[in-house]
């Protein structure tokens, strides 16, 4: 069965980025993949030693991190193979609240779907795009439909 983890870094509730780095590297030995911002995925990687935080993490033994970078979109980092930066979907940003969790029910929805970790990064960016464009959070999730015709208006096929 699949394990998705996101990487979800509250400084306020750690002793440190230490105890939670450790803590989530332990995790995500039975995940199979993760989702986090960049600034997650630093304090995740704290005192791996790695040059690299994604590489800290991937070391852990999931097969592909999934990294939310906001208006410049998503980046998929695989153990083997290059980076995968995923085109974002350019907005007018009225509220951030929610956005993260957006972005990873449309990731969500894809990886169940079985599409390639590309195209569910792009529906997940839709989602995310969607959210920071309405005054609410949780009750302002868009729809499949709500998603379709948003990636139509900007005249793309389907996602």
């Amino acid at each position: 069965m699949p394990v998705v983890v996101d990487v979800d870094y509250r400084p306020d509730q750690w002793d440190s980025a230490a105890d939670f780095a450790a803590e989530v590297r332990t995790l995500l030995r039975s995940a199979t993949l993760a989702i986090g911002t960049e600034e997650e995925i630093d304090a995740a990687a704290t005192g791996a030693g790695a040059a690299d935080p994604a590489a800290a993490l991937l070391a852990a033994g999931i097969e592909a991190l999934v990294v939310k970078r906001g208006a410049r979109g998503a980046t998929i980092v695989r153990a083997h193979g290059p980076r995968v930066d995923v085109a974002p979907f350019p907005v007018d940003v009225l509220n951030v609240l929610g956005a993260g969790d957006a972005f990873a029910s449309g990731l969500l929805y894809g990886y169940l779907q079985g599409w390639p970790l590309e195209r569910a990064a792009r529906m997940g960016n839709a989602c995310g795009a969607i959210i920071v464009t309405r005054h609410g959070c949780a009750n302002f999730m868009p729809t499949l439909d709500e998603v379709a015709a948003f990636v139509a208006a900007r005249g793309e096929a389907a996602i």
